[in-house]
Order: structure tokens, then C-alpha cells, then sequence
């Protein structure tokens, strides 16, 4: 949200690898009659207004991909921010709120209750933890997708030698079986981009959400 942010790529900040990467689940509460996206949109066209998605706040990617999911599907949904998604999850439980993206380890334990319902995944393919819910692509919001990722930087002018080698050692650590399995386990994956590839997704990211942000019109809080 930032016009002006204070770090730039290659100016202040050289990648090094993206670590991990995981794509925001959408999920309704088991209550909302509806079993998949195509529902919901024609459940919020047919109410406008009427429907809530909890999200953490300004600026945050649950608000982004809301706001883009509103925008891209023609519909009316009550953004309520919330300070985190610890606050928002009691609520969605409750049905004060009745949908919201978050990442899935933190509601798997719900849609296996049936407490909620999974009904798209904001990536490029499915989940192994959720292995029947489509992405949002498949659901029919294809260019959708919001993944929260973290990576490695290191200072700006640091020499190329040494970013490949911190590149090579910090493959070596994230493929690591124990250190894999428990980022699989979480719903996310291990990415381990080269640093030109993660150049490339940062700069991709950083595109695609300030047009979401231009579009929505959102502004800091």
C-alpha cells in the first residue's frame, strides 16, 4: 500500500532463494448453503451486500484476495478486518462472519470437522491435505491466486559468489527430509527458487497486487 516502500529489489535487497509458499484457502462457514464457488458468487449476487468474508485488516492478502475475488466475480461482500486470523477464526466458527482466506493449517481441523466447509484453493494446483477441494482456477476464478511465501535476502551489493553460495546452502537445508516433511505438513511447499527466479516472483507479486490494490481502490488504514 505503500507508494513509496523504503526497500526496493536489487536496490537495497538481493534474493537469495524463496523458502516457502502457501496458497490461502477459501472457506465458508458449514452453515452458508453453498458447496462450492459458483454458489457462493450466485448466493452473493442474489444478496448483495448480505454475505460477510473476515479479513486482517488493510493491506492484508486476505483483504487483497477478497476484494480481487469480489471484483473478478461481479459481487457484493461485506469486508469485517479483524486484527488477526486468531480473532477472525472464532467468528467464521461461530458464523458472525461466513467466509475467509486463510492459510490451511489453521482451519484443516475444521473441514474435517464439517465445521467448515473448503471451497477453493487461491494456487496452481491442489492440496494433498485437501485433496478434493479445486483451485480457484478449477472453481471458475481462473488467474486467482494469493500465496503467502517467505525467501532470503541478503544486502544489496553483496558479491554473486557469495549469493550463490548462500543459494546452494540454503537448497541443501530446505530439502532436508525432516525439514520438508514438516513444512508439507503444514499445507505448505518448499520452493528453493534460483535467485533469478525469485527476482522474477517478487516482481510478479509486487504487479500483480498493487493492480488489485489500484482497482479496489484501498488505501492504508
Amino acid at each position: 500500500l505503500n507508494p513509496d516502500p523504503c526497500c526496493r529489489l536489487n536496490r537495497e535487497l538481493m534474493p537469495v532463494s524463496r523458502f516457502t509458499m502457501t496458497p490461502l484457502v477459501m472457506v465458508v462457514n458449514a452453515s452458508l448453503n453453498v458447496q462450492s464457488v459458483k454458489e457462493f458468487v450466485e448466493l452473493a449476487k442474489a444478496k448483495p451486500g448480505a454475505l460477510t468474508y473476515a479479513s486482517g485488516g488493510p493491506g492484508s492478502i486476505s483483504q487483497l484476495v477478497g476484494e480481487w475475488v469480489k471484483s473478478e466475480a461481479g459481487i457484493k461482500v461485506l469486508e469485517v478486518p479483524y486484527k488477526g486470523v486468531n480473532a477472525e477464526i472464532p467468528d467464521l466458527l461461530a458464523g458472525v462472519v461466513m467466509a475467509a482466506y486463510v492459510v490451511p493449517q489453521v482451519i484443516v481441523t475444521h473441514v474435517n470437522a464439517g465445521k467448515l466447509r473448503a471451497l477453493a484453493v487461491a494456487g496452481p494446483s491442489r492440496l494433498a491435505m485437501f485433496p478434493t477441494v479445486p483451485t480457484t482456477a478449477e472453481a471458475g476464478l481462473p488467474g486467482i491466486e494469493a500465496i503467502v511465501w517467505n525467501g532470503i535476502f541478503a544486502p544489496a551489493g553483496t558479491p554473486p559468489p557469495v549469493i550463490q553460495v548462500l543459494h546452494r546452502e540454503l537448497v541443501k537445508a530446505y530439502n532436508a527430509p525432516d525439514v520438508k516433511n514438516q513444512v508439507l505438513a503444514t499445507g505448505s511447499e518448499v520452493a528453493g527458487d534460483t535467485p533469478e527466479e525469485f527476482a522474477a516472483f517478487v516482481r510478479s507479486e509486487s504487479a500483480k497486487w498493487s493492480k488489485v490494490i489500484r482497482d479496489a481502490n484501498i488505501k492504508p488504514d
